[in-house]
């Protein structure tokens, strides 16, 4: 009796651990999949929305950043320039493109010049980091423009 209360034990406690970490899987999944899904509307807020006032570089003042000229994936220098140049608050920029509870950064690079960066890059030590990046035109130049969504 004594030797199957054992055994049963046993079976409960590794039964319990593989269940702890099937969670623990499933969470890091979940918050991956968040991190991404936040990169990529942020991106895509950036690279298709003027932003709402259209001419928020000029005082700082938005309810929404977006750094379109008016045409999908066409930046206006003006609004890139005033992103890093007005020192925009960080929790605002976030706040406004939707990514709260995680840090973040924006880079427009030329080939790997970078040519501005927004934000907070990520220690080495970071463990979940999502980089998004598409491509666009700023001053009849393609660059890139890269989102990278951390914690």
């Amino acid at each position: 009796m004594i030797f199957a209360v054992g055994i049963f034990l046993v079976i409960l406690a590794v039964a319990l651990s593989l269940w702890n970490q099937s969670r623990e899987k499933t969470e890091l999944v979940s918050e991956r999949a968040e991190l991404e899904m936040k990169a990529e509307n942020a991106l895509l807020s950036l690279l298709m929305s003027t932003g709402n006032p259209g001419n928020w570089y000029e005082n700082g003042s938005y309810s929404s950043l977006g750094l379109s000229s008016g045409g999908d994936y066409q930046l206006d220098v003006q609004k890139v320039v005033g992103l890093v140049a007005l020192n925009l608050s960080y929790a605002n920029t976030s706040r406004s493109l939707g990514v709260t509870k995680y840090d973040m950064y924006i880079q427009v690079l030329n080939g790997s010049t970078i040519l501005f960066s927004f934000g907070v890059l990520p220690p080495r030590s970071a463990e979940n980091v999502v980089l998004v990046e598409r491509l666009a035109i700023l001053q009849k130049r393609p660059v890139r423009v890269v989102v990278g969504v951390w914690q």
